[in-house]
C-alpha cells in the first residue's frame, strides 16, 4: 500500500513537473514572438519616417505577416493543448485512485505551498498504513500468545484429568 501510494505521488509530480515545464516554454514562446515582431515593426517605422505612404504600406504587410505568423502560433498550440489536456486526464485518473478528484484538482491548479500540503498528506497517509501494520503485526502475536496459552491449559486439564483417571483406578483396585 505503502509503494503504491509513492508511485501515486511520483506520478503526480511527474505529471505537474511535465506541465510546468509546458507552461513555461508557452510563455517564453509567447515573449519571443512578441518582442521579435516588435522589433520589426518599429523597425520598419524609423526606416520610413519620410516617406508616410511607404511606411502605411509596409506596416500593413508587417501587420498581414504578424496575423499569419500568430494564426500559426495559435495552430501550433492546439497540440500543445491537446498534450496539457492529456497530462490533466492523467492527473484526474490517478486523483480518482484518491477518491479526491476535486481535491487533487484544485491543488494542481494552486501554488507550490499547496503540492507540499498535499505531500505532508501523503506522509501522514504512509505513517498511518505503517501504524496500521504494526497494530495487525501485534495483533497476530497476541493470538499466537492466545494459542499457546490455550495449548498449555488444555495439557495441564488434560494431565489433571490423567491423575485423577489414575487415582481412581488405584482406588479401584484397592476397593476390590
Amino acid at each position: 500500500m505503502r509503494d503504491l501510494l509513492h508511485e501515486k505521488e511520483n506520478s503526480l509530480n511527474a505529471a505537474i513537473a511535465a506541465l510546468q515545464h509546458f507552461m513555461d516554454a508557452r510563455f517564453h514562446d509567447v515573449s519571443e514572438f512578441n518582442t521579435t515582431q516588435n522589433r520589426a515593426l518599429y523597425a520598419a517605422i524609423d526606416a520610413n519616417k519620410d516617406d508616410t505612404d511607404s511606411a502605411r504600406k509596409h506596416f500593413e504587410a508587417i501587420l498581414d505577416e504578424r496575423r499569419r505568423a500568430l494564426d500559426a502560433f495559435i495552430q501550433s498550440n492546439h497540440t500543445r493543448l491537446a498534450d496539457m489536456n492529456g497530462i490533466r486526464e492523467q492527473l484526474n485518473s490517478q486523483a480518482a485512485s484518491f477518491s479526491r478528484v476535486d481535491t487533487v484538482d484544485a491543488r494542481f491548479n494552486a501554488s507550490a505551498s499547496d503540492r507540499d500540503a498535499m505531500r505532508k498528506e501523503m506522509a501522514t497517509l504512509s505513517t498511518r498504513v505503517a501504524a496500521a501494520e504494526a497494530t495487525a503485526a501485534a495483533n497476530a502475536q497476541t493470538t499466537a500468545a492466545a494459542r499457546t496459552s490455550a495449548t498449555t491449559i488444555a495439557t495441564v486439564v488434560s494431565a489433571v484429568f490423567g491423575l485423577i483417571g489414575i487415582f481412581v483406578g488405584i482406588a479401584l483396585h484397592f476397593i476390590r
